[in-house]
Parts: structure tokens; C-alpha cells; sequence
């Protein structure tokens, strides 16, 4: 899932230029753990998570540092 904020729209009318291509857009974005890096010891495959930033959210993986997700509850 991604998060769509303003920054995504102005990206996309010219109004914030954009980076060369090739250029992933999204800010904000929440998914499942399929790996984890050695020495990570809080986060397990199978984990929901929450993340913000860099840029790239729309791509379908992302591999983000494990000290910039957060855990999302059971149930949400």
C-alpha cells in the first residue's frame, strides 16, 4: 500500500520537478517483511510495517533500513 499526499500530486502536474529518469514517485508506504538483513533482530519475515520515505513508494519492493519502519498492529 502507498500513501498518496500532495507532494505525489505536485510531482505529477510540474509543479515539484521531478529527478532524471528512472524515477519511482511516493513518499509513504506499508507492507510485508520478505527478508531481513543480518544483525536485524526486531523485525521477522511475515511482518506488517509502515514507512516513510526516501522516495520510491510506488515500486512493488523496497528495501528499507530496519530503524526507519514501524511495526503495524494486528488488526489494522
Amino acid at each position: 500500500a502507498i500513501g498518496l499526499n500532495y507532494v505525489d500530486v505536485y510531482s505529477r502536474t510540474g509543479l515539484y520537478p521531478q529527478p532524471g529518469f528512472p524515477f519511482v514517485p511516493g513518499m509513504e508506504g506499508a507492507g510485508v517483511v520478505t527478508a531481513v538483513g543480518e544483525g536485524v533482530r526486531d523485525l521477522k519475515v511475515g511482518r506488517h510495517v509502515a514507512y516513510a520515505g526516501p522516495i520510491g513508494a510506488y515500486a512493488q519492493e523496497r528495501l528499507i533500513a530496519a530503524d526507519r519502519v514501524v511495526k503495524i498492529p494486528a488488526g489494522v
